[in-house]
């Protein structure tokens, strides 16, 4: 395929010739759709995490597939995909979250839910205590940030 002169000019003035260059093809609206519902379902998986210590170790109620297509109004095989995703990319994080919390009270595990939501949603925390420090480490560890 043949460039236009302008990008040809373009190219020279950057030091780029006598390369092969590869462009990356358009991401389709599909795929676009597909990877933001995933982030959205970690979010709210994330959240629910925090807020009720759901694990999601069984399917839960509010996260089947038919609940995601008519929530997010998407095909059923995006929703599918999409969740299928999600939960195995949240379960295995979590594998890794299980041994931070294993020497926690449940006392200071309700602390570390809280704090962990604090620093996610950006606010401010004062505590210093290692808590903290290990709910800070979580949120930082989560692939998908």
């Amino acid at each position: 395929m043949k460039l236009p002169q302008e990008v040809v000019e373009i190219c020279h003035r950057y030091g780029i010739y006598g390369k092969t260059i590869y462009i990356p093809k358009k991401v389709s609206t599909a795929q676009q759709k597909k990877k933001e519902l995933f982030y959205s379902l970690l979010e709210e998986m994330e959240t629910m995490y925090e807020q009720f210590g759901e694990t999601f170790d069984k399917k839960p109620q509010s996260f089947t597939v038919r609940h995601v297509r008519r929530r997010y109004k998407v095909s059923t095989k995006t929703a599918s995909l999409a969740l299928k995703s999600a939960l195995n990319s949240f379960r295995r994080w979590l594998k890794h979250e299980r041994k931070r919390l294993q020497n926690l009270t449940p006392e200071e595990k309700r602390l570390y839910l809280h704090l962990r939501a604090k620093f996610r949603t950006g606010e401010k925390v004062e505590d210093q205590s290692n808590i903290s420090v290990l709910a800070f480490e979580s949120v930082k560890s989560c692939p998908w940030r």
